[in-house]
């Protein structure tokens, strides 16, 4: 008789986790010994945490954001597009901008508004060009873009229920 596979249990995150996220949001760089001494817990048990986390999916990737982009390169300007279709099918818009290395996030949302999508680059006219591809969609009947002047707060903050299946 053969055993059977054990049950994929799904990973939730504890306020240590979140407390980690946070911490690395704010600062990749952090050491797991300097993460451990800010929350007063133990550096194994934040390695191991992460590992988990790295592990379940819950980290994706470690990245790089610059702060001060060389003067040939311009400002950096982040922009919303906030999409109106033709008919409600944002897969099919989000299948010819899912390439932009731009892109950030796209959300297909409710009301007048059908999809957002979050884009940043190294310049206002750069976003204006971005701008101009997606209303030639042949689906999309209107585009507005919104810059952000302001990046106030970042977070990842995953309910007390989040859970990733391994």
């Amino acid at each position: 008789m053969q055993d059977e596979p054990a049950p994929i249990r799904p990973f939730r995150l504890n306020a240590n986790d979140r407390a980690i996220l946070a911490l690395l949001e704010e600062d990749a760089k952090r050491t797991t010994t300097e993460i451990a001494s800010i929350l007063g817990i133990s550096r194994t048990t934040v390695k191991n945490r992460i590992d988990r986390m790295r592990d379940h999916g819950v980290i994706k990737r470690y990245t790089i954001e610059l702060e001060n982009p060389s003067a040939e390169e311009g400002r950096p300007s982040t922009a919303f597009f906030v999409v109106q279709l033709k008919r409600p099918i944002c897969r099919i818009v989000y299948q010819s901008i899912r390439g932009w290395p731009e892109l950030l996030q796209a959300w297909s949302v409710t009301g007048e508004t059908d999809f957002l999508v979050l884009v940043r680059t190294t310049d206002s006219e750069r976003i204006e060009h971005l701008r101009e591809r997606l209303i030639r969609h042949p689906e999309v009947r209107n585009v507005t873009r919104q810059l952000v002047l302001q990046d106030w707060v970042r977070r990842v903050q995953p309910s007390a229920d989040s859970m990733v299946a391994p």
